[in-house]
C-alpha cells in the first residue's frame, strides 16, 4: 500500500471514528437520584403478588403495588386512603357491615391507562380465587368475603358486603389493585401464575415499576402516574447480599445507601462505622414468659387465701393475680436489655408491642424489685415469718421441702438471650421463696409435646392439681400471628383444654382485639384498645419481658424512612430522600424524528465515503 492509500485509509477511519461518536437522534442526558438497598440472601426467581415467598422480595414487590387504603406513617401508621377518595362509608348492624368506597379521580395505572372500579373488582376476585397458585390471600379474605360480596354501584365507586362485623376491615381492603386488562384472558383461560420473569406481572399503580432485572438486582424507576406524592428518588436499586459482611463492606465503602434490618448484622460492627446513622426499629414482636393458669398457685385457687374464699374462679382470682404480678416484678428487664441484648430491646409492660397502633406508653413496666413482690405475695395470703421465721430470710434456705410453694420452668433452647433471662428468673424466685424445682431448657422436639399435646409430661414431674400439664412458666416470644385470649373467663384454665393452654390461641392481640372489640368507628377502636391493655396490665396473665428492635442502618446522606412500616414491608418509598446522584441515560428518538437541539447527524456520510473509497483501495 503506498502513502497515498494510508493517507486515504486515514481519512477514511478517521470520519467512522467521528461519525460514531455523533449523538444520533438522542435527547439531552438529565441528571437524578438513585437509593441502592441492600438485601440479604438471593433473588427468588417468582417474581409474583401471589408466589413470593420471601420478605425481601416483599420489600421491593411493595414499592410497585398501591391499594385503595395504606398504612400512613403521618397518621400514626393507621390506615389513610391511597388510592380511595376518602375515609369508607360504613353501614352495619350487629352481625354484618357493607363498606362503600369511592375512587380518587383520574387514576391510572404504571402505563397510562385508567384505573377502576373494574379493576378493584377483578383484583379481588383474583384475591379469593383458591386456584391461583400459593394464594393464601384467599383463606383470609373468605372468612368475611365471596365473589357476590363485590357490589358495584357506579364507574367509581364499590360496596363491600362484609358476611361478619370485623373491626380491622381496613386491612381487608388495602390489597394491590391490579389491571384487569392484563391480566383477565389468562384467568379466564384456566392460567392461574402471574409470574413474568420480566417482572412485568408486578407493576401496577405503586410509586415505582420495574425497569430491569438481573440475577442480584432489581432494578425500580419512578413510576409517572403515580396517584400519590412525587417520590424524591427517581430509581430504587435492591442488591442482594447472601452474606451480611459482604453488605457491610459495600456500605463502609458507600457503593449502597441502606442495610436492611433483616441482616441481623453486629451491632457493634455497626455502630463504629463512619458517616452512618443507626436507627432503632420497634417491631410487632415481644418476649414473654407464660403461665400455666391450670396451676393452682398461679391461679389463685390454691394461696392461703383462695383456699379460704371458695371454690368458683371468681372468688380466688384476684389472689392468683397477686402470685403473677410478684414474679414479673422478679424480672430484671433493664439488665436483660442492657447487658444481654446489648442495648437491643425495649422493656416491656404489656404484650402489646410498642409499634402497634394505640400502645398505652403511660402502663409503666414492673420495676425489678424482690421486695415489691413480697409484698405481693403477702396480698395472696403467705406469711414469710410463719414460714420461715423472718421476712428477711435467706433465699439458700429454700429448697424442695422448704418453701411457699414450687414451679417447673420451660425454656426453648433456641434462642440463647432467652435462655439467659430464664436463668435469671431461676435465681430470683427462691428470694421470694418459691423453689424452682427444674428448669427443662430443652429443644423444641422436648418442648412441644409437653405444652401443646400434653401426652409425654415431663419426666419425674408431679402431675396433679398444683402442677397440672408439667409445666408453670414457660419462656415463649410471641408475635402478632399468635396471642392470647382476651376473655378473661378463659384465663383459669380448668384442665379441659389439651393442652392446658387456655390462654393461648392462634390470633394477633391487636387483630384479635378488633374483632373480640366490634368496634369500626376509629377513634373508639383505639380508646378500647388502651382499656384492653390496662385490663391485662392489672391482671398479669403473661410476663411480658422485653420488645426486640431492629437495627437500620443507613448512610447520612438518606432521610426519610420509616423503620416501622418498613420491617413491616410498607415503607412509604415516594418520602425516601437521598442525595446519590446519576445520569438517566436518554431515550433514543425514532431515526426520522429531529433532535431538540437541531443536531444533525454524520452517519449519512458512512455509506458515501465507502462508495468512494472501496474502489480506489482496490486498484491501489
Amino acid at each position: 500500500m503506498n502513502n497515498n492509500a494510508k493517507k486515504l485509509l486515514t481519512v477514511i477511519l478517521s470520519l467512522l471514528l467521528i461519525c460514531s461518536y455523533v449523538t444520533i437522534n438522542v435527547q439531552s442526558d438529565e441528571e437524578g437520584k438513585i437509593l441502592i438497598y441492600a438485601l440479604p440472601g438471593e433473588l427468588e426467581e417468582e417474581y409474583s403478588h401471589f408466589s413470593f415467598e420471601l420478605v425481601s422480595t416483599m420489600m421491593w414487590l411493595g414499592s410497585t403495588t398501591a391499594g385503595l387504603y395504606g398504612l400512613d406513617s403521618y397518621n400514626n401508621r393507621l390506615h389513610s386512603p391511597a388510592l380511595a377518595a376518602g375515609e369508607p362509608i360504613i353501614e352495619a348492624n350487629d352481625t354484618s357491615m357493607n363498606i362503600t368506597v369511592t375512587l380518587k379521580s383520574g387514576l391510572k395505572f404504571y402505563n397510562g391507562e385508567p384505573l377502576t372500579i373494574d379493576d378493584v373488582i377483578f383484583s379481588y376476585k383474583l384475591y379469593m380465587s383458591p386456584e391461583v397458585i400459593y394464594n393464601s390471600m384467599h383463606f383470609f379474605l373468605s372468612t368475611w368475603l365471596t365473589n357476590d360480596s363485590l357490589i358495584k354501584i357506579n364507574d367509581n365507586s364499590l360496596k363491600f358486603v362484609f358476611s361478619k362485623r370485623y373491626g380491622h376491615f381496613r386491612t381487608l381492603l388495602s390489597y394491590p389493585i391490579l389491571p384487569k386488562a392484563q391480566f383477565e384472558d389468562r384467568y379466564n383461560a384456566g392460567d392461574y401464575n402471574y409470574s413474568d420473569i420480566t417482572g412485568a406481572d408486578i407493576n401496577s399503580a405503586g410509586p415505582f415499576i420495574v425497569e430491569n432485572i438481573t440475577s442480584s438486582q432489581i432494578f425500580l424507576k419512578k413510576n409517572p402516574f403515580f396517584h400519590g406524592t412525587v417520590p424524591k428518588v427517581d430509581k430504587l436499586v435492591f442488591q442482594y447480599f447472601t452474606d451480611a459482611d459482604d453488605a457491610i463492606t459495600a456500605l463502609k465503602a458507600g457503593e449502597v445507601d441502606v442495610l436492611d434490618p433483616f441482616f441481623n448484622a453486629d451491632y457493634d460492627t455497626l455502630k463504629v462505622l463512619d458517616s452512618v446513622n443507626i436507627d432503632f426499629i420497634s417491631s410487632f414482636l415481644w418476649q414473654e414468659c407464660l403461665f400455666n393458669h391450670a396451676n393452682g398457685f398461679l391461679n389463685g385457687s390454691l394461696t392461703p387465701f383462695g383456699l379460704a374464699a371458695g371454690s368458683d374462679p371468681s372468688d380466688y382470682a384476684e389472689y392468683g393475680k397477686y402470685v403473677r404480678k410478684a414474679i414479673s416484678h422478679l424480672v430484671d428487664r433493664e439488665t436483660i436489655v442492657d447487658d444481654i441484648l446489648n442495648g437491643l430491646g425495649i422493656e416491656a409492660n404489656t404484650i402489646v408491642p410498642k409499634a402497634i397502633p394505640g400502645w398505652d406508653s403511660s402502663l409503666l413496666f414492673r420495676n425489678f424489685s424482690v421486695e415489691t413482690a413480697k409484698n405481693y405475695l403477702e396480698l395472696a395470703g403467705f406469711n414469710y415469718t410463719e414460714s420461715f421465721g423472718s421476712r428477711d430470710f435467706d433465699p439458700l434456705v429454700i429448697d424442695d421441702t422448704n418453701n411457699l410453694f414450687e414451679l417447673y420452668l420451660l425454656t426453648p433452647s433456641s434462642d440463647l438471650s432467652r435462655v439467659a433471662w430464664s436463668q435469671m428468673l431461676e435465681e430470683e424466685l427462691p428470694k421470694a421463696g418459691i423453689h424452682v424445682a427444674f428448669n427443662a431448657i430443652e429443644d423444641w422436639g422436648y418442648i412441644m409435646p409437653i405444652t401443646w399435646w400434653v401426652g409425654n409430661p415431663l419426666s419425674g414431674f408431679l402431675i396433679n392439681e398444683t402442677h397440672l400439664g408439667g409445666w408453670d412458666l414457660f419462656f415463649f416470644g410471641m408475635s402478632i400471628q399468635e396471642g392470647f385470649d382476651i376473655d378473661l373467663s378463659r384465663m383459669y384454665g380448668d384442665g379441659s383444654s389439651p393442652a392446658f393452654l387456655s390462654n393461648v390461641i392462634n390470633s394477633g392481640f391487636y387483630n384479635l382485639s378488633m374483632e373480640y372489640l366490634n368496634e369500626l368507628d376509629r377513634t373508639n377502636q383505639l380508646n378500647l384498645f388502651q382499656e384492653l391493655q390496662a385490663l391485662y396490665y392489672e391482671w398479669e396473665p403473661t410476663i411480658p419481658i422485653i420488645y426486640p428492635v431492629s437495627v437500620l442502618t443507613t448512610l447520612d446522606t438518606v432521610s426519610g424512612f420509616d423503620g416501622v412500616l418498613l420491617v413491616t414491608t410498607f415503607q412509604q418509598w415516594e418520602k425516601v430522600d437521598c442525595t446519590r446522584t446519576f445520569v438517566i441515560p436518554s431515550d433514543p428518538l425514532p431515526s426520522d424524528t429531529p433532535t431538540d437541539d437541531g443536531s444533525s447527524s454524520l452517519s449519512f456520510l458512512i455509506p458515501a465515503i465507502l462508495m468512494f473509497a472501496l474502489p480506489v483501495l482496490r486498484r491501489r
